[in-house]
Parts: C-alpha cells; sequence; structure tokens
C-alpha cells in the first residue's frame, strides 16, 4: 500500500527495499507489544490454555495456566505490516504471504485440537 502510495507521489525514501523493510519490522514489533498483552488477557478468561499431560514432570506441571495461540498475533502483525510495506505485485511476496498464511492455519488447527482434546 506505501509503495504505491511513494511510487505515485514519487517518494523515493519509500520505494528502497531497505527502508521499507526497517519499517515493516519496527511497525510488526510495534503491533506485537501493543496487541500481545490484549491477547493474553483474553486467552486467560477463555481458558485457551495447553492442556499438561497429568504424567509429565512437575516442571511441565507449572506451565498448565500458560494460554497457547500467541502465534497468531505474531503472523497478524508480520501480515498487516506486509500489507502496508511490501509489493504486493511482486510474485515471491504473493508466495510468502500465502505460505505464511498456511503454516499459521496448520498452527491454528493444532493448537485448537490441543485445547479441545481430540
Amino acid at each position: 500500500m506505501i509503495y504505491f502510495l511513494a511510487k505515485i507521489l514519487n517518494i523515493n525514501f519509500f520505494l528502497y527495499i531497505t527502508t521499507r523493510v526497517a519499517l515493516a519490522f519496527f511497525m510488526s514489533l510495534f503491533l506485537t507489544l501493543f496487541l500481545m498483552p490484549k491477547f493474553i488477557k483474553w486467552a486467560k478468561s477463555k481458558k485457551a490454555n495447553q492442556p499438561i499431560y497429568e504424567l509429565a514432570p512437575d516442571s511441565h506441571k507449572k506451565k498448565c495456566d500458560t494460554p497457547t495461540m500467541g502465534g497468531i498475533i505474531f503472523i497478524g502483525s508480520v501480515l498487516i505490516s506486509c500489507m502496508f510495506w511490501t509489493n504486493l505485485s511482486n510474485i515471491f511476496v504473493i508466495c510468502g504471504i500465502i505460505t505464511l498464511g498456511a503454516f499459521c492455519y496448520l498452527g491454528y488447527k493444532d493448537d485448537i485440537l490441543k485445547i479441545e482434546g481430540k
């Protein structure tokens, strides 16, 4: 989005890939830092914890209240940042976003099945 806007307005600073990578990184970082505490609070209220096997060592049983599915925030932040800062007409960017989305879906399904106990 910003890439095309910079091209239209002829702002060369935003056309450099190093600039866009740095800005995308910081945007993802700040989105993650902003959203993660809210997600943790929400996940704890919904009891979205990863189950711990009853015969597991005591060191693992301490983690029973740790919420799962935090990767959604990381992936969401990266995808939002990609939508802003990448050249969406580049086939490699599209393939990367599709691959990232597919792995996110796989992780989501894995965590949901763990939570539901299936």
